[in-house]
């Protein structure tokens, strides 16, 4: 049997297409739909993903199941650990993560333009990026021209064994995602 996901919010990415049209939209979704009816069953990580392909013709079984999260690695930590892996990481004392794709529809040029507004009320912030994406250049530049370089850290990739820590280190975690499925 044939099984299949889906974690992309087509409609939403199709905004990013030089066509930005409702019928291309609207063409690319019967087409997902089309495509995921020749499975036997269809799983996403939110409904909303679903209830859109339903509404251009998805007919096969299909269930919501969330990605899980392993709490074994991805916990909170006492004071103590955080200050420690705080250093280990050379983080000031209140850091602000994103932790993703560097994207256009990610909108961390958003969380950068916040961020000045951040540090007139907490001067000791910094904020941390993770990831990398076709939006790299463009951020690390926008960062410049903020005047806000020496508060913003883009860490590039990080592998699987170290990026629980750097959440740990962190002490918020921000996202404004207009595609997010998880």
């Amino acid at each position: 049997p044939l099984i299949s996901t889906n974690h992309t919010p087509i409609g939403e990415f199709m905004s990013y297409s030089p066509i930005n049209t409702f019928w291309l939209k609207k063409l690319a979704l019967k087409y997902f739909s089309w495509y995921y009816n020749r499975c036997l069953f269809l799983s996403a990580p939110c409904q909303s993903l679903l209830d859109e392909m339903q509404q251009f013709g998805l007919r096969i079984r299909n269930e919501k199941i969330p990605n899980s999260l392993d709490t074994s690695i991805f916990h909170p930590v006492g004071l103590a650990e955080k200050k420690l892996l705080k250093e280990k990481f050379n983080f000031r004392n209140q850091t602000i993560l994103y932790s993703g794709r560097l994207a256009p529809e990610k909108h961390i040029d958003v969380i950068l333009q916040a961020l000045p507004y951040v540090l007139s009320r907490f001067p000791n912030s910094d904020l941390v990026i993770t990831g990398r994406g076709i939006e790299e250049n463009r951020l690390k530049q926008l960062s410049v021209q903020l005047g806000i370089e020496k508060n913003v850290h883009f860490l590039g990739f990080i592998e699987d064994a170290v990026l629980p820590q750097i959440f740990q280190a962190s002490n918020l975690f921000v996202i404004m995602s207009t595609a997010e499925s998880q």
